[in-house]
């Protein structure tokens, strides 16, 4: 088992997984009018920056690390 290369790529998957519940939080919320009109295009495109801000974070760490264990890294 290569354990060092598990647990760098753990700490990756870590921070995928936060900038991708930032992405996901960022976009809970939509709001629509009585006339079923966006009410705040303002918040919506603040929103969906954050969203595309954490989005982009979390590809570039992607890209960026490239030592992913292979199914031999996990051994026995």
């Amino acid at each position: 088992m290569n354990k060092q290369k598990i647990e760098r790529a753990a700490k990756v998957t870590d921070k995928l997984w936060a900038n991708f519940q930032k992405a996901q939080e960022c976009l809970r919320t939509f709001n629509v009018n009585g006339f079923g009109v966006l009410a705040d295009r303002a918040l919506l495109r603040n929103d969906m920056l954050a969203a595309k801000k954490a989005l982009e974070a979390a590809l570039q760490e992607l890209d960026s690390f490239l030592l992913w264990p292979s199914d031999e890294d996990y051994g026995d």
